[in-house]
């Protein structure tokens, strides 16, 4: 797979090259020809799309997206064999993408994204060329409970930077850091572990300290820090991608986790480009409330919704 061409910056140095990468299925079909529209209609650089889809699939999209829309690539070539269907799986799948060296920088869409708003290659680096980070102490999903996120709608503050020098400790090295027994990878699916909680476990096995932070939706992912967390935590250890995500299946959170656990790469935080709505309920209750599109395009990219529980397919 070529890799994309990398563009110049301002001072002659060669900018990151950046691609927007979507793992999908047969049942998000629509949901993709949603995203496709809002890219056409907002994506004033043209940034390439890169859709990934079970093989099975593949003849199903291009019959109705053509060939011209985004590039096509099986599931199988980025994993390198059969994997089963799921939402697990599909992590699984988003990991490998690197390997592919399809950019030095990815945005990682899901098909239930889609965007509200114009926006630029600018848009995701900081003015000297390097990506911006994913990274809030608060999760930026609508709910009448989620006060931070309603006062930065509202318009009455916008929350404070968070203060890397007090998030940031002295970088972990990866053999201090902790590893998935074996058995915990076979018990868990037969007791009743919550997945909710293991988000934690991923911070704690990474050995950051502090308190639970935000990653998602729709990060930036930069080859080089997959690369580390392969090469230096991985490999060592003998696991593998399935590992992580039968350990703790949060994608994300193993790659913001290890970003800040081991500073492997520059840190320029800022908020989620995504709005998050999980629940037809939560967008009833933003209705009810009086937000529009508008508002919600004055802070975010897009909005993104949670098709596994939702009728809704727009806001």
């Amino acid at each position: 797979m070529p890799s994309i061409p990398q563009t110049q910056s301002h001072d002659s140095r060669p900018s990151p090259s950046l691609c927007l990468y979507c793992k999908s299925f047969r049942r998000d079909l629509d949901r993709v020809q949603q995203l496709v529209a809002s890219l056409e209609a907002h994506n004033r650089d043209h940034l390439p799309l890169i859709l990934s889809v079970p093989a099975a699939d593949v003849a199903l999209f291009q019959a109705r997206f053509g060939k011209h829309h985004f590039e096509l690539i099986p599931d199988e070539t980025l994993t390198g064999r059969s994997i089963p269907a799921g939402w697990r799986m599909q992590q699984v799948v988003k990991f490998h993408v690197w390997q592919m060296n399809l950019a030095d920088t990815v945005f990682m869409l899901d098909s239930d994204a889609y965007f509200i708003r114009d926006f630029r290659r600018q848009d995701f680096f900081t003015q000297t060329g390097e990506p911006y980070f994913i990274l809030s102490s608060f999760p930026t999903r609508f709910a009448p409970e989620n006060t931070e996120l309603l006062t930065l709608l509202q318009g009455q503050n916008t929350p404070p930077p968070l203060d890397l020098s007090q998030l940031l400790l002295p970088p972990v090295a990866p053999q201090d850091m902790g590893t998935i027994p074996r058995w915990r990878l076979w018990i868990d699916p037969l007791t009743s572990q919550r997945v909710r909680p293991r988000r934690r476990w991923i911070q704690d096995l990474l050995r950051r300290p502090g308190l639970p932070l935000e990653f998602m939706p729709s990060p930036l992912w930069m080859e080089t820090v997959l690369q580390d967390m392969w090469e230096r935590f991985l490999v060592p250890r003998r696991l593998n991608y399935f590992d992580l995500i039968k350990f703790a299946p949060w994608e994300n959170h193993w790659y913001g986790e290890w970003l800040l656990a081991t500073q492997c790469a520059p840190i320029h935080p800022r908020l989620p480009y995504f709005l998050h709505f999980s629940s037809d309920e939560d967008i009833h209750h933003a209705q009810a409330a009086g937000f529009t599109v508008e508002d919600f395009a004055q802070h975010f990219l897009g909005l993104q919704l949670a098709a596994g529980h939702q009728e809704l397919e727009r806001y």
